[in-house]
């Protein structure tokens, strides 16, 4: 997945009179926060992350199953969903 970005001046140039184009990429927004809140992480990732950590593998590049905010993010959601 590509990184969704526009900065504010591109927003505030782009959108005014583009209704339609504002709505499309709000929502595009929205879609996109199913694949990077830690809550809902995306589970091949996680998956991947857990297998290589697994047999002993570690980068920063992986942090779902190390930062300790997310994993107490993760740790939550999980409370949360078995109630």
């Amino acid at each position: 997945m590509c990184a969704m970005f526009l900065c504010d001046q591109v927003q505030q140039e782009v959108f005014p009179g583009e209704r339609a184009c504002e709505k499309r990429w709000d929502e595009l927004k929205h879609r996109a926060q199913a694949f990077r809140w830690p809550d809902r992480p995306v589970v091949l990732f996680d998956r991947l992350e857990t297998i290589f950590m697994e047999r002993g593998c570690r980068s920063s590049l992986m942090y779902i199953n190390t930062s300790p905010g997310l994993l107490r993010i993760k740790r939550q959601a999980m409370a949360e969903r078995s109630l």
